[in-house]
């Protein structure tokens, strides 16, 4: 075998294995971006979920307080009216401050039977 035969079966070999590394490298760099749209889908899903949290998290600490407020304003606004009522029923029956608190206490108790009660069959 000559020397320009053996030079051109070593090009050819090396070649090959060029070729052979390329096809090697290209299947690892596809799995590798493969890999790496899997691990940002998963990033994506979990800054998502987390995001979702605080989301919920910064509606409830606004609502809470708010509807607390509300709620207290309509209990306040309730007592008022009850107040104003009972205090009407004094003035009309002539009541002294301890009948007052009798017939209070009285139909605080029914409407609380009723209410709580009444519902148990």
């Amino acid at each position: 075998m000559s020397l320009a035969e053996i030079e051109k079966l070593v090009l050819k070999e090396a070649e090959s294995e060029a070729n052979k590394l390329r096809t090697t490298n290209k299947d690892e760099l596809e799995h590798l971006a493969k890999l790496s749209q899997q691990k940002i889908a998963e990033l994506k899903k979990q800054v998502d979920h987390e995001t979702q949290l605080e989301v919920e998290q910064a509606k409830r600490e606004i609502l809470v307080p708010a509807r607390q407020k509300a709620k207290k304003a309509l209990l306040e606004t309730k007592q008022q009216i009850l107040s104003a009522i009972y205090s009407d029923i004094q003035k009309e029956k002539k009541l002294s401050n301890a009948e007052l608190a009798k017939v209070r206490e009285e139909s605080e108790v029914a409407t609380a039977k009723l209410l709580f009660l009444g519902t148990r069959k």
